[in-house]
């Protein structure tokens, strides 16, 4: 058991200890997967999700700096991932999440004002405006460049339950060895500057900043294979 600072991440269900003495906690039997509230401020309170089609592989609460919410991040183990969103105050409430989707990522990360969730997973390798697969326009003598939409980029503003999701795409080169351009992932992906910037940590070792809420698409040109 940890207590929790400004960032709080527990790993596999462990319980999580905000300042104020309450205990989260969460777990999986024979019911589905629950979420618990007990100590501290807390009034104690359970709440029980509905079954999840993918299976659980494992599960990971993040608390957000302001201790108003609770995130549970709910991976299959089997390349998909979601999340649900609890309030804290006045007892643990549901409200709202991302549903399982496919790909891979870290948990959800907390503004620093605890206003804004945000996610990100990898996505299948498609060519923004032609949806086409990367794999089939790669071409190792080509001298064109495409943008491929590697990523999605998930965006929840709390109170609120609707989870916005933005394709983050990458102009590369249609030469760029499919191997690398199929191994990305985005794990540990996203970071703030502010309550209302984010930043996105790209595979190759670039970033974006992305203002809050974000435009439609999102688009990074600094990409290298160095």
């Amino acid at each position: 058991m940890t207590a929790v600072g400004d960032v709080s991440v527990h790993f596999d269900g462990d319980p999580l200890t905000l300042p104020d003495g309450t205990t989260i906690s969460c777990g999986l039997d024979d019911a589905g997967i629950w979420v618990a509230a007990a100590g501290g401020l807390s009034r104690g309170s359970i709440v029980r999700l509905a079954a999840w089609s993918g299976g659980v592989g494992g599960l990971e609460l993040v608390a957000s700096p302001d201790r108003q919410h609770v995130a549970l991040l709910i991976y299959s183990g089997q390349s998909s991932q979601g999340y649900e969103v609890f309030s804290l105050n006045p007892e643990l409430s549901r409200v709202g999440g991302l549903s399982e989707t496919s790909g891979h990522g870290s948990a959800p990360v907390f503004s620093p004002d605890g206003r804004w969730l945000l996610s990100m997973t990898d996505t299948e390798r498609r060519v923004r405006g032609t949806g086409e697969y990367f794999e089939v326009l790669q071409d190792e003598h080509s001298a064109a460049s495409v943008i491929v939409n590697w990523a999605q980029l998930h965006v929840q503003q709390l109170p609120r339950s609707e989870v916005r999701s933005v394709p983050v795409g990458v102009e590369v080169p249609l030469a760029t060895d499919l191997d690398l351009v199929l191994g990305w992932r985005a794990y540990d992906a996203i970071g703030f500057t502010g309550n209302d910037r984010a930043t996105l940590g790209m595979p190759w070792g670039a970033s974006l900043v992305v203002p809050l809420p974000p435009p439609t698409v999102l688009t990074c040109r600094a990409f290298s294979t160095a």
